[in-house]
């Protein structure tokens, strides 16, 4: 699908490499924050388009009205990691509108096609971090999980783990193999990553303001786990006062986590704290001290330990075909004849009732008159985020966003939407 058009005669189509100059202007205003003002700022940004546009993966859009451009936007091709299975999925940035020409639905119009666009591909789920969670809730984007983070005192962490097992990675062929290896076996096991290509991965271990270190097992050269992280000084003032600020933490077993905690926990004489930014609402328990240093006390006395915010958003677009592609998937081990009622007024097409079998866990759909245990009736954004497994169904019900006609199964619903983990995203994006 490479373009479309709006009811008023407005084009939607890829961007060509002259038209990135009037985007790189509408990016400027919209995110001021990134400082695109400059002659030199704007080219610059425009190059970065260019060389992205070298990536398969990733294309530029943008809405036309009588030849000119009143926004744009990003796509990026992903394979994700959707509960047990790897399945195509899209995702958008970069989501702009002229400052002239707001209120006059030209994000709708971006959003619809981003939806349509991987919809005709058959990829069924896509994803974006939102400028506000307000805004894509209402066209039927759910929440996934919040990320965390934790400052953390270094004393604070574990130190019982193996630290003779870490070593710094250089920029060798073998260590960026191992440390793409490490990456791609995390994936496999995690609920919600997308996969990284050679130059996802190149950009991170090539990059020299990142300190890289790795956990191998005992006798094993892979590696098990790392932990990417810079420094940041928190003194003006004071040049030996710094944090680590870690950026990824990645490890295939509580072996090597507890190796890489105990490296970190070494630094307490040199940094101040350790920043922690992680989708994982348990890091408390392996914290000797949680308290991240505001010394704050939330009635009656529970201590701040971390704050939290609400980033990735998941979106299915095709309830059926999600579920057929996830046929091989064990929902929970049930056995359960469930119709779902999906409202999306957002993408009407992907509306109405839905039967759906599982047999031992695994579903096969039926059609619209097949018989049924138990109805559920919920907005697409939630049944995206409890797709994916963001939040529980029980949750849902008990907050009223999700019906149930019969609540003997309610418990059995719950377990067919219930994951191992909430899902991950370590893309940037």
């Amino acid at each position: 699908m490479e373009k479309y058009l709006t009811e008023r005669g407005e084009e939607l189509r890829s961007l060509n490499e002259d038209e990135f100059e009037p985007f790189v202007e509408i990016l400027g205003k919209a995110y001021p924050a990134m400082k695109i003002f400059t002659p030199e700022s704007k080219e610059a940004t425009k190059k970065r388009m260019v060389d992205m546009e070298k990536d398969t993966r990733i294309h530029h859009y943008g809405l036309f009205r009588d030849g000119v451009l009143l926004g744009g936007m990003r796509f990026f091709d992903f394979t994700m990691k959707l509960l047990s299975i790897k399945t195509g999925a899209g995702g958008v940035g970069s989501v702009a509108v002229g400052m002239l020409y707001k209120k006059q639905k030209v994000a709708f119009h971006l959003i619809k096609f981003f939806l349509d666009y991987y919809h005709a591909q058959d990829i069924p789920i896509v994803t974006l971090y939102p400028f506000r969670p307000d805004f894509y809730k209402k066209m039927g984007f759910g929440y996934g999980t919040k990320i965390s983070r934790y400052s953390v005192k270094p004393a604070s962490l574990p130190a019982y783990g193996r630290k003779s097992g870490v070593s710094f990675l250089g920029k060798s062929a073998e260590d960026e193999k191992l440390f793409v290896d490490c990456y791609n076996r995390y994936l496999d096991a995690t609920n919600g990553l997308n996969e990284k290509n050679s130059g996802d991965m190149a950009a991170t271990f090539h990059n020299n303001e990142l300190v890289i270190a790795g956990y191998r097992a005992e006798g094993q050269d892979q590696l098990d786990g790392y932990v990417s992280f810079t420094f940041k000084n928190v003194h003006a003032e004071n040049f030996v006062h710094n944090d680590i600020i870690v950026k990824e933490l990645v490890y295939n077993s509580s072996e090597a986590l507890l190796g890489l905690l105990a490296f970190l926990q070494s630094q307490a004489d040199q940094i101040n704290r350790v920043i922690f930014n992680i989708q994982d609402s348990y890091f408390h328990h392996v914290l000797l001290d949680p308290r991240n240093g505001t010394d704050v006390l939330i009635p009656p006395v529970s201590h701040e330990s971390n704050i939290q915010g609400t980033g990735i958003m998941y979106r299915i677009t095709d309830t059926k075909r999600v579920f057929e592609l996830l046929a091989n998937h064990d929902f929970g081990e049930q056995t359960l004849k469930l119709k779902l009622d999906i409202a999306d007024s957002f993408y009407p097409q992907n509306a109405g009732p839905l039967v759906v079998y599982f047999e031992n866990g695994l579903a096969t759909v039926q059609p619209e008159t097949a018989s049924y245990d138990t109805a559920i009736s919920l907005d697409i954004a939630d049944f995206s985020s409890l797709l994916v497994g963001s939040v529980e169904f029980r949750t849902l019900h008990r907050y009223g966003l999700a019906t149930i006609s019969d609540t003997r199964y309610l418990g059995a619903v719950n377990r067919v939407f219930q994951p191992e983990m909430p899902p991950m995203c370590m893309s940037l994006f």
